[in-house]
């Protein structure tokens, strides 16, 4: 049943792209079918090499047995370690066989398994076994015979290091071919969805090479709006349809959102009393600022400044004087904002703040000082204030280069400290925090 919501050039659309997902479908569910076979394959052949292994290392250990059974017997008589020699007959035995059958499948090991199994079998027969006869009858230890047997031992210990390699070089042929074969497969896939998208995408362009441009001009003006941007042009387009409609609604849009959202950011960061920054600027700004000096390695001072008995001055004088007094000394402040690299709030009540990117210490502690000496210059009367006549301001300075891990809240405290020592120690003066450095 048709579908007359999408219109003829919806379902022609629809149409193509469901044939086109059908056969990518189809593609690669046989990629996933032949992958999980080669998959298995490998699992099958690395399973059955850890079988052929743990075999080899069963043929060693029985060959050990018999050695520590007849030389605990040849040495005590006792009885007891013909068991254990016993048991290891047949244990190399039993693995004997098991690992013959096992190596079948591998041609690279079925001559050198040979070989293994025939040296153990050597060993087995022509010197443990006439050591353990010659015990048996009282003969003594046949000296020669013991040398030769060391020297075996010794050529069966080598035979089975050489063995356990020739194994993991095995693997790494098993590993190789299923790799091989998966990228067969999966080189086979990206030619066919290639060849298969390349189809389709000529169907396609015939049906929206019409509309599909400015389709993609007005994505990137909406994507451009979505982050403030609303300096990008709606696209022109000349027809009178449905796209004609919505470019206009959105060109209204994008006019009204700009004045709207310009007008909301500043009130949103500005301090409605002196026009500097606010705390919520200040907090958003130093967030951005430390991720920058943390990526370039560079130093970021905080100025932390707040006007000496100003609960006093408003006593004094009234409100209204004590805002003048505030919008004054942002006027001063104000000297210093040079966004981005230097910046200056109101971080709250008589408190006020800059941030300087890339500035050292003695740079910040020299500024401070300035700022200090041009409140004092703006000669405020201020009669209740123990400290001076005129409105003065303690300042705190803190330089740090943050390091990866660490958190802004650490400059603040550390200007802030430095602040309540300016205040603590007679106020009007600057204070720098002394400190080697923050984070890890």
């Amino acid at each position: 049943m048709k579908d007359r919501t999408l219109g003829k050039l919806g379902t022609r659309l629809l149409h193509s792209i469901i044939v086109t997902a059908s056969i990518i479908f189809i593609i690669i569910l046989l990629a996933i079918i032949s992958i999980r076979l080669f998959l298995n394959e490998n699992i099958k052949g690395q399973r059955s090499l850890d079988a052929i292994d743990e075999t080899a290392t069963q043929i060693y250990q029985a060959v050990n047995d018999q050695i520590i059974g007849q030389r605990g017997y040849c040495i005590t008589g006792d009885t007891y370690y013909l068991d254990t020699y016993d048991l290891g007959v047949e244990k190399y035995k039993k693995n004997a066989e098991d690992i013959r059958m096992q190596t079948k499948i591998f041609p690279l090991l079925v001559h050198k398994t040979d070989e293994f199994v025939k040296k153990g079998q050597y060993i087995q027969d022509e010197l443990i076994a006439p050591l353990i006869f010659l015990t048996d009858k009282d003969q003594g230890v046949n000296t020669a015979l013991l040398q030769q047997s060391e020297k075996a031992l010794e050529e069966f210990r080598q035979m089975y290091s050489e063995y356990y390699w020739l194994v993991e070089e095995q693997r790494t042929i098993v590993r190789n071919t299923m790799r091989r074969k998966i990228n067969t497969i999966l080189i086979s896939v990206v030619i066919a969805v290639f060849f298969t998208i390349v189809v389709a995408v000529i169907i396609e362009i015939k049906i929206l090479k019409k509309v599909i441009q400015p389709i993609i001009q007005l994505s990137n003006s909406v994507k451009a709006y979505t982050e403030h941007d609303f300096t990008k042009n709606v696209p022109a387009y000349k027809k009178r349809d449905e796209l004609s409609e919505l470019i206009g609604n959105i060109d209204i849009m994008r006019s009204q959102l700009a004045n709207n959202i310009q007008s909301l950011e500043y009130i949103a960061n500005m301090d409605a009393l002196t026009g500097l920054y606010n705390r919520r600027y200040f907090n958003q700004h130093i967030e951005e600022q430390w991720k920058r000096a943390i990526a370039r390695s560079e130093p970021i001072s905080l100025i932390l400044l707040d006007i000496d008995h100003y609960k006093k001055f408003n006593d004094t004088y009234g409100h209204v004087k004590g805002d003048e007094c505030l919008q004054k000394i942002a006027d001063c402040l104000k000297q210093h904002n040079q966004f981005p690299d230097k910046i200056v709030c109101r971080y709250g009540g008589e408190e006020f703040c800059l941030l300087l990117n890339s500035s050292n210490e003695h740079e910040a502690e020299k500024l401070s000082e300035e700022i200090r000496k041009d409140v004092l210059g703006l000669k405020l009367p201020h009669e209740s204030s123990p400290t001076h006549e005129f409105v003065t301001v303690s300042v705190g300075v803190a330089t740090v280069v943050p390091k990866k891990g660490s958190n802004p809240n650490d400059l603040i405290l550390m200007a802030d400290e430095a602040l309540y020592h300016s205040k603590n120690n007679g106020r009007n003066q600057v204070t720098l925090y002394k400190n080697e450095g923050v984070g890890e």
